[in-house]
């Protein structure tokens, strides 16, 4: 007994003593004072939570220890910081983030700036019992929009994309350096990425909005002030406004039946007055929005990507409009350069429109593969494909057959030294067929001849077994169904 209670308490001092040694790596990195360090809070505050000219040096040292395990780094300084003023602790992070820093500091810095709402939920207990939501984040603006810059290097956006999508787990042990040196492959740990990320920036703008109009700005007027005498004044000197007599007049002389017959007429022509100022104002309602579509339009054909909300209202749009519409027929009928540059920049617009066109005549299959054919094997092209054969009917398998061709010639002539290339390009082809074979779009007959060379060339491959598998199930699946 006496010796477990001793391995304990070595525990405790071993992990205390790691945390302190990691607090004083910190400061040891924090090399010299800022020019500014004086003029940017007093040495000795008023209360704990002020930050003194230790504390920002503390901060600093924690932001460019790129040498030591982010998560390590992250709670030491939660715990170091966690009776100061957040709101002062994330503006200094960021004054440190927009400074010319190596790469490696600004992904430390960004994590650590996620970390700001744990300091919050220390300073107030009563914080910590509300649900966690990335929406409420002090610093949310900076997350999303460093994780849609193409400007931003891809480690930085890699690392805005799991904190929105609060998914830091890929980064586990790794330091700033580390995670910078392995982009390609926490991005394959994280699958679906994208897709979440779209939901919670849909999410973060709608909290944004309604945020907005709770908060909405307004003209504040002091009871003392002049120009509230003013508008005071005026307000009394104003005329009243006579309401109209909504209650006509009764001939009490008329019959029951002829002032019943007066009253439908009046209702009557109350409910046409109302039909038409409702249609008035219905009217005016949808010229914004179609003035909005209009714009939309203009920003796809000239091959701008569009944020999640205008996608969803073009999609939306597309999918209950007819074939003939006049916004949509220039679309409908583009040329390959156009089709092309749509699939690349708006690929779910480019979605819904293939989709209703192969629904309306499914030969133009065949237009739209040989488009395909132009771009390099993506996994637009390939989503695409897989919706239109798993939701259309009658659907011509033989270009379907072309483009599985290309992509296995695309993974051939990819050279062997390119091998991080390579690996994702085998991955996103096998993970396609294997969905064609078990859908069951595609016969393992009539492709086993192309797909059997191609899979014993790269069967080193982890996804060429799965592949290999799926093809031979297909085949027993197919041979059992000829003898039943």
């Amino acid at each position: 007994m006496f010796q477990m209670t001793k391995k304990k308490k070595s525990k405790k001092t071993s992990s205390s003593s790691s945390s302190q040694s990691a607090i004083s790596t910190a400061a040891a990195a924090a090399s010299a004072e800022p020019a500014d360090l004086q003029t940017a809070v007093p040495s000795t505050g008023v209360d704990s939570a002020t930050l003194t000219q230790n504390d920002l040096q503390m901060i600093e040292g924690f932001a460019t220890a790129t040498g030591k395990s982010i998560v390590k780094i992250g709670s030491a300084f939660v715990e170091f910081l966690k009776e100061k003023c957040s709101l002062f602790v994330g503006f200094h992070l960021l004054s440190l983030y927009e400074s010319d820093v190596p790469v490696s500091n600004k992904l430390l810095t960004l994590y650590l700036l996620y970390k700001v709402k744990d300091i919050e939920s220390c300073l107030r207990p009563a914080a910590s019992k509300k649900p966690a939501s990335i929406s409420s984040h002090t610093f949310l603006r900076l997350f999303m929009f460093v994780a849609s810059s193409n400007a931003i290097s891809p480690a930085e956006r890699l690392m805005a994309q799991l904190i929105l999508t609060q998914r830091t787990q890929p980064i586990g042990n790794l330091t700033a350096e580390d995670f910078l040196n392995s982009v390609d492959s926490i991005t394959k740990q994280v699958p679906k990425l994208e897709a979440e990320l779209s939901d919670v920036v849909v999410e973060c703008e709608e909290y944004m909005i309604a945020r907005q109009k709770r908060w909405s700005a307004a003209s504040l007027w002091h009871s003392t002030s002049e120009e509230f005498d003013e508008l005071a004044d005026t307000s009394s000197q104003m005329e009243s406004t006579p309401l109209p007599n909504l209650c006509s007049d009764v001939d009490y002389l008329q019959s029951k039946e002829e002032r019943t017959e007066d009253s439908e007429q009046r209702n009557a022509g109350n409910a046409e007055e109302a039909e038409s100022a409702t249609a008035a104002e219905s009217s005016v309602q949808d010229s914004p929005r179609r003035l909005d579509l209009q714009d939309y339009l203009a920003h796809v054909r000239a091959g701008t990507s569009l944020s999640p909300i205008p996608t969803k209202t073009v999609v939306e749009f597309i999918r209950k409009s007819s074939l003939d519409n006049p916004l949509l027929v220039p679309f409908f009928e583009a040329d390959p350069l156009l089709m092309s540059s749509i699939i690349q920049t708006n690929h779910k617009i480019a979605s819904e429109l293939i989709c209703r066109k192969v629904e309306d005549n499914p030969s133009l299959i065949e237009r739209y593969v040989s488009i395909f054919l132009t771009i390099e094997v993506c996994v637009h092209c390939i989503e695409i494909l897989d919706r239109i054969y798993k939701e259309v009917s009658n659907v011509p398998v033989e270009p379907l057959h072309e483009y599985i061709r290309y992509c296995v010639n695309s993974c051939e002539q990819i050279p062997l030294h390119q091998q991080q290339r390579l690996n994702r390009m085998l991955r996103l082809v096998s993970l396609f067929l294997i969905a064609l074979l078990k859908s069951e779009v595609i016969k393992p007959n009539t492709i086993s001849s192309e797909l059997n060379p191609f899979i014993l060339k790269f069967s080193g491959h982890k996804d060429m077994t799965v592949l290999y598998q799926a093809l031979a199930e297909a085949q027993s699946r197919e041979a059992k169904n000829k003898k039943a």
